[in-house]
């Protein structure tokens, strides 16, 4: 490998490593405000059942959607909102109101 080549897998790996602290960040937050109990209920309904526990499969389920945050921000919403309302919609779906 050339440095110019590490250099890249530096940053690629960095990057990485920023954006799933992002997503980690948002998964705590929008479990604080859904009021998720601590627990495992939802690995199987929205994680890929190797999380160990709620907010790490709503950090999996994050990592699954589609549209990045400059996306969900083009479209009128902020992140943890339009990341809310999605999760919302699929956990009433899933357990019911």
């Amino acid at each position: 490998m050339n440095p110019q080549q590490a250099e890249q897998l530096i940053a690629t790996t960095e990057k990485q490593r920023a954006l799933k602290r992002q997503i980690n960040l948002m998964a705590d937050f929008v479990a604080h405000r859904l009021k998720v109990v601590n627990g495992t209920h939802l690995i199987l309904s929205i994680g890929n059942g190797t999380e160990r526990n709620n907010t790490e499969a709503i950090a999996y389920w994050i990592s699954t959607l589609e549209l990045s945050i400059q996306e969900m921000m083009d479209i009128g919403h902020t992140p943890d909102e339009y990341i809310e309302s999605r999760l919302t919609k699929l956990l009433s779906n899933i357990f019911g109101d």
